[in-house]
Protein backbone atom coordinates (compact mmCIF):
# COMPACT_ATOMS: atom_id res chain seq x y z
CA UNK A 1 0.00 0.00 0.00
CA UNK A 2 1.11 3.74 -0.50
CA UNK A 3 1.98 5.03 3.09
CA UNK A 4 -0.52 8.00 3.54
CA UNK A 5 2.03 10.23 5.23
CA UNK A 6 5.74 9.16 3.69
CA UNK A 7 5.87 11.47 0.10
CA UNK A 8 6.56 14.04 -1.20
CA UNK A 9 6.07 16.43 -4.56
CA UNK A 10 9.14 16.54 -7.08
CA UNK A 11 9.71 18.79 -9.51
CA UNK A 12 11.06 17.96 -13.50
CA UNK A 13 14.25 17.15 -13.96
CA UNK A 14 15.64 17.59 -10.32
CA UNK A 15 17.66 15.51 -8.03
CA UNK A 16 16.55 14.23 -4.72
CA UNK A 17 18.31 12.88 -1.56
CA UNK A 18 15.95 11.20 0.83
CA UNK A 19 16.76 9.57 4.28
CA UNK A 20 13.98 7.77 5.40
CA UNK A 21 13.56 6.53 8.97
CA UNK A 22 11.17 4.20 9.41
CA UNK A 23 9.51 2.62 12.51
CA UNK A 24 7.45 -0.44 11.91
CA UNK A 25 5.78 -3.37 13.60
CA UNK A 26 4.66 -6.43 13.18
CA UNK A 27 4.58 -10.52 13.71
CA UNK A 28 7.74 -12.42 12.64
CA UNK A 29 6.30 -14.29 10.82
CA UNK A 30 4.79 -11.29 8.55
CA UNK A 31 8.05 -9.30 8.13
CA UNK A 32 7.93 -6.35 5.56
CA UNK A 33 8.42 -4.92 2.14
CA UNK A 34 9.10 -2.07 1.09
CA UNK A 35 9.79 -0.23 -2.07
CA UNK A 36 8.63 3.46 -3.70
CA UNK A 37 6.62 4.77 -6.33
CA UNK A 38 8.25 7.38 -8.39
CA UNK A 39 6.86 9.63 -11.00
CA UNK A 40 6.99 8.48 -14.84
CA UNK A 41 9.94 8.41 -16.30
CA UNK A 42 12.10 8.70 -12.44
CA UNK A 43 14.99 6.80 -11.44
CA UNK A 44 16.34 6.33 -7.82
CA UNK A 45 19.05 4.23 -6.12
CA UNK A 46 18.37 3.04 -2.72
CA UNK A 47 21.16 2.25 -0.41
CA UNK A 48 19.07 0.28 2.49
CA UNK A 49 20.44 -0.99 6.18
CA UNK A 50 17.26 -3.25 7.99
CA UNK A 51 16.87 -6.07 10.46
CA UNK A 52 17.68 -9.48 8.06
CA UNK A 53 14.67 -11.71 7.08
CA UNK A 54 13.49 -13.97 10.06
CA UNK A 55 14.72 -11.82 12.99
CA UNK A 56 13.66 -13.28 17.08
CA UNK A 57 14.84 -9.30 18.70
CA UNK A 58 15.79 -5.87 18.41
CA UNK A 59 18.81 -6.67 20.18
CA UNK A 60 19.98 -9.18 18.73
CA UNK A 61 19.66 -9.48 15.23
CA UNK A 62 21.54 -9.54 11.84
CA UNK A 63 20.86 -6.37 9.28
CA UNK A 64 21.03 -6.44 5.40
CA UNK A 65 22.74 -3.72 4.01
CA UNK A 66 21.73 -3.81 0.26
CA UNK A 67 21.42 -1.46 -2.84
CA UNK A 68 18.05 -1.38 -4.88
CA UNK A 69 15.96 0.36 -7.49
CA UNK A 70 13.14 2.51 -6.64
CA UNK A 71 10.46 -0.05 -7.24
CA UNK A 72 12.15 -3.14 -6.73
CA UNK A 73 10.67 -4.21 -2.80
CA UNK A 74 13.19 -5.13 -0.17
CA UNK A 75 11.57 -7.82 2.65
CA UNK A 76 13.04 -7.28 6.32
CA UNK A 77 12.63 -8.90 9.55
CA UNK A 78 10.04 -7.47 12.13
CA UNK A 79 10.77 -8.14 15.81
CA UNK A 80 7.36 -9.42 17.96
CA UNK A 81 4.38 -11.03 17.70
CA UNK A 82 2.14 -7.84 17.67
CA UNK A 83 1.81 -4.39 15.56
CA UNK A 84 3.00 -2.41 18.76
CA UNK A 85 6.62 -4.03 18.90
CA UNK A 86 8.90 -1.77 17.29
CA UNK A 87 11.71 -2.50 14.74
CA UNK A 88 13.86 -0.11 12.49
CA UNK A 89 14.89 0.75 8.82
CA UNK A 90 16.96 3.26 7.30
CA UNK A 91 17.32 4.39 3.82
CA UNK A 92 19.17 6.67 1.72
CA UNK A 93 17.99 7.09 -1.69
CA UNK A 94 18.77 8.92 -4.43
CA UNK A 95 15.54 10.18 -6.67
CA UNK A 96 16.54 11.50 -9.91
CA UNK A 97 12.66 12.84 -11.94
CA UNK A 98 12.80 13.00 -15.81
CA UNK A 99 10.87 16.33 -17.92
CA UNK A 100 7.55 15.59 -15.63
CA UNK A 101 7.44 16.07 -11.64
CA UNK A 102 5.11 14.07 -10.12
CA UNK A 103 4.90 11.94 -6.76
CA UNK A 104 7.56 10.41 -4.71
CA UNK A 105 5.50 7.65 -2.18
CA UNK A 106 6.77 5.05 -0.20
CA UNK A 107 5.37 1.93 -0.12
CA UNK A 108 4.82 -1.37 2.01
CA UNK A 109 3.29 -4.18 2.68
CA UNK A 110 3.86 -8.07 4.67
CA UNK A 111 6.40 -10.10 3.28
CA UNK A 112 4.40 -12.92 4.01
CA UNK A 113 1.11 -13.36 4.97
CA UNK A 114 -0.02 -12.74 8.59
CA UNK A 115 -2.73 -12.76 10.91
CA UNK A 116 -0.98 -9.75 12.59
CA UNK A 117 -1.08 -6.29 10.81
CA UNK A 118 2.15 -4.98 9.75
CA UNK A 119 1.94 -1.08 10.46
CA UNK A 120 4.27 1.94 9.92
CA UNK A 121 4.33 3.90 13.13
CA UNK A 122 3.95 7.85 13.20
CA UNK A 123 7.20 8.24 14.20
CA UNK A 124 8.68 7.26 10.77
CA UNK A 125 9.81 10.06 8.73
CA UNK A 126 11.51 11.12 5.62
CA UNK A 127 14.45 13.98 5.47
CA UNK A 128 13.96 15.68 1.87
CA UNK A 129 16.68 17.71 0.18
CA UNK A 130 16.87 18.88 -3.52
CA UNK A 131 20.14 18.36 -4.59
CA UNK A 132 20.23 19.39 -8.08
Amino acid sequence: VNDDTLFFTTGPNATYMVDAYLSYGGAQAGEIRVAWSVPSGASASRYILAPAVGMTSNENSSVVSIRRAATTEQQAGASGGTANDFTNWQEKTIIRTASAGGTAQLRFGQGTSSGTVTVMHADSFLIIERIA
